[in-house]
């Protein structure tokens, strides 16, 4: 913990140094035959009263960096 969050002299690695936060990944690619095409939720602010054409594909990915 001490090296993670620099709380001595020796840990200090300076002003501005880029380093990850969160688990990096990425997924290639998937694909479904049968996409949700009408998710629900229970906040009403994100409810759609018609369906949406979803694309059959889709990808992830996260970058989380702090400094």
């Amino acid at each position: 913990m001490e090296e993670s969050w620099e709380l001595g002299r020796e840990n200090d690695k300076g002003l501005f140094l880029v380093t990850s936060y969160k688990p990096v990944y990425f997924t290639a690619g998937r694909w479904s035959s049968n996409p949700n095409t009408k998710p629900t939720s229970e906040n009403p602010f994100y409810r759609l009263p018609f369906k949406v054409n979803y694309n059959k594909y889709e990808a992830k990915f996260q970058f989380s960096f702090k400094t």
